[in-house]
């Protein structure tokens, strides 16, 4: 099968800041010529954003990803987001992921992607915390009724003793202001 007719589906957990790099992902995704595919489809690909700020999404991540690989056993199933962040070792332990990406590398989803068949690991995630800047993403365009969503801060340096952000998002890392604009510019633009 050519790349031109590869389908890729999503399921993305959890916050807004998921949508938003789901839906970059599937843009630069779409304009390299795959095609958008329903979860519940047939698919070459599927993408798990995941979330892990409670167990229950923890669970829902896990469960996703097995029905998944039901549906094409042939496809790639690949886990990125928090829960990929944080338990990288634990996911490769469910026979039905062939990649973990975590947020740390998310960014590079796409050219991953496009090498897929030359990994030779099955898990991609580094230190979170030797990120010093914040990584840019393709405009997004999320919109949610009349809304429209821009990142502009990842991570967080409060580390509280109930919630796993830091160790999933890393410290905080600020978009610059210019980048910010010119976003704001793009969807005003878009209506």
């Amino acid at each position: 099968m050519s790349i031109n007719t590869k389908k890729v589906a999503f399921y993305t957990l959890g916050c807004k800041v998921n949508q938003y790099e789901s839906e970059s992902i599937k843009n630069q995704l779409i304009k390299i010529g795959y095609e958008e595919e329903e979860f519940e489809n047939k698919s070459d690909i599927y993408i798990v954003n995941s979330c892990t700020v409670t167990s229950v999404a923890d669970k829902k991540t896990r469960n996703v990803l097995r029905r998944a690989k039901k549906m094409n056993p042939d496809s790639v199933v690949i886990v990125t987001g928090c829960y990929a962040q944080t338990n990288s070792k634990e996911l490769l332990e469910i026979e039905e992921i062939d990649f973990v990406v975590g947020n740390s590398n998310k960014s590079g989803l796409v050219d991953f992607i496009q090498d897929i068949e030359n990994k030779k690991s099955k898990i991609l995630t580094e230190n979170i915390f030797e990120e010093r800047k914040y990584e840019e993403y393709e405009f997004a365009t999320l919109r949610e009724m009349s809304r429209a969503y821009i990142k502009i801060q990842d991570g967080c340096n409060n580390f509280c003793s109930y919630c796993k952000i830091p160790f999933g998002r890393g410290k905080s890392r600020s978009r610059s202001l210019d980048s910010i604009l010119k976003e704001v510019e793009v969807l005003t633009k878009e209506g």
